[in-house]
């Protein structure tokens, strides 16, 4: 088998010497234009390996930029967890039990009106102020107002939500509110 490739084709018949001539003749153009191209370029004009370094570099650099925003994301993520895990653990160490409640206190959740049972210590110090409820999940927890100030500091927005009595709450009515003077009453039964 000694011999040239070109030959060896040759032989076997795969190509004709015609074919050859005209592939040889296309490399010696392109290589004569290539040539040229950098022997009339402008001095300090990029050729075609600075382009191409060029385009590595930045694709290294939009690598690098969507690493460091995936990284971030799960940074986020796990701040996110992590302050979860606190709340919750906060929550379940303060919480006040309030097992054989046959009152109802009824408050805003959203849009929804939500009730939970409690005793009577229990009603008077949700009025007052004292206590607040808050959830996590699907449960209402009452808890003591010095843990739902903590809980606020946390700034949890998406894990919990908070509800306070009236009048811990120092709103005062609009102005123009036509039942400002009649103030309601926070332990009401309804």
């Amino acid at each position: 088998m000694a011999g040239s490739l070109r030959d060896q084709l040759l032989k076997t018949g795969l190509v004709d010497e015609k074919k050859l001539k005209q592939v040889a003749k296309e490399k010696r153009d392109e290589k004569k234009q290539q040539h040229q191209q950098q022997k009339h370029a402008p001095k300090g004009a990029p050729t075609a390996a600075d382009l191409a370094r060029q385009k590595a570099a930045q694709a290294q650099a939009e690598q690098a930029e969507r690493d460091r925003e995936a990284n971030r994301k799960k940074q986020e993520t796990a701040a996110r967890k992590a302050m979860y895990v606190e709340v919750k653990q906060l929550i379940n160490s303060n919480r006040i039990e309030r097992k054989g409640g046959e009152l109802p206190f009824r408050f805003r959740d959203g849009n929804r009106i939500e009730k939970i049972y409690v005793n009577d210590a229990l009603l008077r110090q949700l009025a007052s102020g004292q206590v607040g409820i808050t959830r996590i999940a699907r449960e209402y927890i009452v808890v003591p107002a010095d843990t739902m100030a903590r809980l606020r500091e946390r700034d949890p927005e998406n894990v919990t939500r908070m509800w306070v009595s009236l009048a811990s709450e120092s709103e005062k009515p609009a102005e123009d509110d036509p039942y400002a003077r009649y103030q309601v009453p926070d332990d009401l039964m309804w």
